[in-house]
């Protein structure tokens, strides 16, 4: 997390928890979606789905906060 301020760091962890409406901690691929293009991200569908394909290692069909961090941080 060395790239980005602690003020950065909030406002992702901030948008992540927008996005997280039930309050789970995760993310599916339609929401990681949103949440990247409120972060400032220019992504498809297809690439959030191949994101959290990358992120999501037991294939759960979520992205949880901790690997939302790994894709910024």
């Amino acid at each position: 997390m060395d790239k980005f301020s602690s003020v950065e760091v909030q406002f992702l962890e901030d948008v992540f928890k927008y996005f997280d409406k039930e309050n789970k901690g995760t993310l599916d691929s339609r929401d990681l979606a949103e949440a990247l293009r409120t972060a400032g991200s220019l992504v498809t569908e297809k690439e959030a789905i191949s994101l959290r394909k990358k992120y999501d290692p037991e294939q759960v069909g979520v992205l949880d906060l901790r690997y939302w961090f790994f894709e910024f941080c």
